[in-house]
């Protein structure tokens, strides 16, 4: 049998897995691949203009750049318009960053996204099926979640890893730029780059449908992404609105019970 008959049947045998795979776990193993992958990388531009609020200067300026969350150093401020690929997640619309670092001594992140005038997708939702158990005490290590990718205002300030986005991604390296140019443009912009190593290595695992991160999309986060049914403030006011009746049923039970007596 010569070397290129091999290679040939091994590859035959390679597509046959994979789609046996793929038949066997349908679209949720192909979506939980898709996932994996975005996972590896982190890209977002941005555009700010002079505004009332900073004068003829654009809030845009600095450069953060990172080699982990545990070495990262630099000072970056941006408010204005983003739109990025951030791992699985996705965001567009208006944003504010605030990064400062020396190291482990000192750190400062505060990220807001505006989530009710903006555009993103599920993993960027709070209070999806998938960020709770991120954060469920199975997954969370002293109290950091293992994913959080929604970026609504939360401040970190002191020594130590921020872990921004989850303990999982501590190994994300790259850098940002935010740049502002008020004499002819009036203008600024920003920039970022990451990528995650570990993730290169649970895409691949995944491809044999190893989960070692344990943030594959479970059968009924994967349903919930499919009806559509994953909007936080509706969920979590439905929610609320149901805790509220219960109580009033409650309360109305209890003077019933004392009107009797």
């Amino acid at each position: 049998m010569t070397g290129h008959t091999r290679l040939a049947r091994a590859g035959i045998w390679t597509m046959a897995v994979l789609t046996l795979m793929l038949t066997v776990s349908g679209c949720q193993y192909s979506r939980s691949r898709w996932d994996d992958f975005a996972d590896i990388g982190q890209l977002g531009i941005g555009v700010t203009a002079e505004n009332p609020r900073f004068g003829y200067l654009p809030s845009a300026l600095g450069v953060y750049a990172q080699v982990t969350d545990f070495i990262p150093i630099g000072y970056l401020t941006y408010e204005g318009y983003s739109a990025e690929w951030d791992g699985r997640g996705a965001f567009a619309g208006k944003e504010s960053r605030d990064r400062s670092a020396v190291l482990l001594f000192d750190q400062y992140v505060k990220i807001d996204q505006n989530y009710e005038k903006g555009s993103e997708n599920y993993f960027k939702k709070t209070g999806s099926l998938w960020e709770d158990r991120m954060a469920s005490d199975a997954m969370d290590w002293l109290d950091f979640p293992a994913k959080d990718l929604s970026m609504s205002g939360e401040e970190f300030w002191g020594g130590g890893p921020a872990f921004p986005r989850g303990w999982q991604y501590w190994e994300t390296i790259g850098a940002e730029v935010a740049v502002c140019e008020p004499f002819l443009l009036h203008h600024g912009f920003t920039v970022r780059a990451y990528v995650d190593p570990s993730e290169i290595f649970d895409f691949v695992l995944g491809l044999a449908t190893l989960d070692f991160k344990k943030d594959d999309l479970t059968v009924e986060e994967f349903n919930q992404i499919n009806s559509g049914d994953w909007d936080a403030t509706t969920a979590a006011t439905a929610k609320w609105e149901e805790e509220d009746e219960e109580e009033y049923d409650d309360d109305e039970g209890e003077d019933e019970d004392e009107d009797e007596a």
